[in-house]
């Protein structure tokens, strides 16, 4: 039922979330013959780990009109952007999330920095289980679940990681053989239906992973327990300060950490490689100088603030700069008048000023931005 109502009452909402992300599958490398068969692998994994959330994406995909492999696509959107073939990098410099837990006010909160046209579809979800436990998660729609809580006093935070090397290996060189693994969406869900804290920490233990797997889960609880689980494709490495990290076969820090994660592994072998951009490197550093002047009683007027500051070149709160391979949109019509300049028109109005940037072009028949000329004219 549940997986009914959200398709039924998302049903426009979800068309557009599938029509933002499916284009920007296909703009960094990906056919829908091969998302299809990476699908096929997960939704296995899925069916055989949680078949009360396959049954779920099945309701979620009949009611809203949508095929399965597009919900699960959804649902998978973290694994198919790590595993990406065609290098962005170049377009833009993304900003993404910077998280905290206080430990000692129990307080953990995260900022989400993410494509503009996407405010207006995320939805917050509250779901009430039989036994009395409820969980409230902020996703988008189509997907089960992301950031959130439940009555338990689990919460769980998403920074989402990469690194191309690795994660472009999934299916081969071909494509063709994926391996099947549980999405970070699913497994934030699993999180958020966990009955404690150790509960939530045993499933992302027990849970297959890929060579797309990249991700922090930066889970809290109520008693001040918290850790920052790093997938890193085969290998999970958890930052933590709590009394069970010992019991669940995790790796435990060398050293101790700030708990603050921002888009870069501070684990997992990777630490001494560059895994992240400027703009993750500049707001872990920023984020941990500010937490350190209140640590350890920061209030949430506290960690308000310090997700809010603008200081910097690259700030913990960014404005929205031009991304094109973020603003995607097939065009259709690409082969017609390419070069023709009146087919361009310059916008700045509504774009923030920013370093580095200048004015953006858009295409008059999709709408896609460009920031240089050259980009423009290699639009197809």
């Amino acid at each position: 039922q549940r997986g009914r109502d959200h398709g039924e009452k998302l049903r426009e909402k979800i068309k557009e979330c599938w029509k933002f992300y499916h284009g920007l599958f296909l703009h960094v490398g990906w056919t829908d013959d091969e998302i299809k068969a990476a699908m096929d692998a997960v939704a296995g994994c899925v069916k055989a780990k949680f078949p009360e959330y396959h049954t779920e994406i099945k309701a979620l995909a009949e009611s809203s009109g949508r095929e399965l492999w597009e919900i699960y696509a959804l649902n998978s959107r973290t694994e198919i952007l790590n595993g990406q073939r065609r290098n962005i990098g170049e377009e833009g410099d993304l900003g993404e999330c910077t998280s905290i837990y206080v430990p000692e006010t129990k307080i953990l909160a995260q900022n989400w920095d993410w494509e503009r046209r996407l405010e207006g579809l995320f939805t917050l979800f509250n779901i009430t289980y039989p036994d009395g436990r409820r969980v409230l998660t902020l996703s988008e729609p189509g997907i089960l679940a992301k950031i959130g809580m439940n009555t338990e006093g689990v919460g769980v935070l998403l920074n989402l990681l990469s690194h191309r090397d690795v994660n472009q290996k999934w299916g081969g060189k071909g494509r063709k053989d994926f391996k099947g693994c549980i999405p970070v969406h699913i497994l934030l869900r699993s999180i958020l239906d966990s009955h404690s804290y150790k509960d939530a920490l045993e499933t992302v233990k027990d849970c297959e992973l890929c060579e797309a797997s990249m991700s922090n889960l930066f889970v809290g609880d109520k008693h001040g327990n918290y850790s920052m689980i790093e997938l890193g494709s085969t290998r999970i490495d958890m930052l933590s300060d709590s009394k069970d990290e010992g019991k669940i076969g995790l790796a435990k820090p060398t050293e101790n950490l700030l708990p603050i994660h921002t888009n870069h592994f501070l684990r997992c072998g990777l630490e001494s490689k560059v895994t992240g951009s400027a703009s993750s490197y500049a707001r872990q550093a920023r984020c941990e100088s500010l937490v350190k002047e209140k640590w350890p009683n920061l209030t949430v007027s506290d960690v308000k603030s310090i997700l809010a500051d603008k200081e910097g070149e690259l700030p913990i709160l960014r404005p929205y700069v031009p991304y094109p391979a973020k603003q995607v949109h097939h065009c259709k019509k690409r082969k017609r008048n390419l070069r023709r300049r009146r087919r361009w028109k310059t916008i700045d109005k509504e774009v923030p000023t920013y370093p580095n940037y200048k004015p953006v072009l858009e295409c008059k028949i999709c709408s896609r931005t460009f920031t240089s000329r050259s980009g423009m004219n290699r639009h197809k």
